[in-house]
């Protein structure tokens, strides 16, 4: 588990193919609609992204919207882990430096809206300490709403 590393989200084939794969799951969203254009001036001109490289390969990405107007705190808005990484602490791992991240920013408060069926992610981040605010419908799917305060004394890791 020693050969990862976590990089920047850059403006990269491998990086914007790997935010499309996050989408694939997501019901009335497709990864097609996505033209290279939006993706760089909405995604990663907008937020703030990590990838997680397990040798050289990005297998898994964080984007935080920093000032998120919605929620008055940061926003987890994308954490994807490639189907082949998951269960194998790759997104504790992606989390815990993600957190921690946004610990050096001085972000106090961060939140994530997760599909309500989406039981691996919301089960991880509540290992992680987020607690739901509440369930939301949107179009044909509900969204569960958590919230986690962070702080530098805040003991992050759950590897």
């Amino acid at each position: 588990m020693s050969n990862y590393k976590i990089g920047k989200f850059i403006w990269e084939p491998e990086h914007i193919n790997l935010f499309k794969e996050g989408y694939k799951d997501i019901e009335g969203i497709y990864p097609d609609q996505f033209t290279m254009k939006d993706i760089q001036k909405n995604i990663v001109d907008n937020y703030h992204g990590r990838v997680l490289l397990f040798g050289k390969k990005p297998v898994g990405l964080t984007l935080t919207d920093l000032k998120s107007s919605a929620y008055r705190g940061a926003e987890l808005f994308q954490f994807y882990i490639s189907p082949e990484h998951r269960e194998k602490w790759f997104g504790s791992i992606l989390l815990t430096h993600t957190l921690k991240d946004l610990m050096e920013r001085e972000i106090k408060l961060v939140f994530a809206d997760v599909q309500y069926d989406n039981k691996p992610t919301l089960s991880l981040l509540k290992k992680f300490g987020f607690n739901r605010i509440k369930d939301e419908m949107r179009g044909s799917n509900v969204y569960t709403i958590l919230k986690k305060y962070i702080a530098k004394k805040t003991k992050i890791s759950k590897i």
